[in-house]
């Protein structure tokens, strides 16, 4: 291989690396959480199930027998953002902004006017 033929080939090999490197950063947020939102009537458990195809991130929450489709979900760096529209305990339209770190994921959750009510969790798997 001549000079120019083996740099063309370690762009190649850069840009595939950095593709990777793009899909991988969302997984971050793959799996299944088990989450706890504090909001000001009480404590609830939502599990979170979110998974990232063709490089489009997406997810669904669980909260008892309700189960949601995220809305808007967006991944910037570590943060991920998503709104939902639930019935129980009541009809809300929420919004949620969440990091993780390894195993570990907090953040917000707020609905309306109200106060954001803080979210944290644990990956379930």
């Amino acid at each position: 291989m001549t000079g120019a033929e083996l740099s063309i080939a370690a762009n190649k090999a850069a840009m595939t690396y950095g593709t990777l490197h793009e899909i991988t950063q969302a997984s971050v947020f793959d799996g299944d959480w088990d989450t706890t939102i504090a909001t000001p009537v009480g404590k609830l458990q939502v599990k979170l199930s979110i998974s990232t195809s063709n490089g489009t991130i997406q997810g669904k929450a669980t909260q008892g027998e309700e189960t949601v489709e995220f809305l808007n979900p967006v991944l910037q760096d570590n943060k991920l953002t998503w709104s939902l529209r639930i019935t129980k305990p009541m009809r809300l339209n929420l919004k949620f902004e969440v990091a993780a770190d390894g195993d570990h994921m907090t953040g917000i959750a707020k609905a309306g006017v109200l106060p954001a009510s803080k979210l944290t969790g644990k990956r379930a798997s």
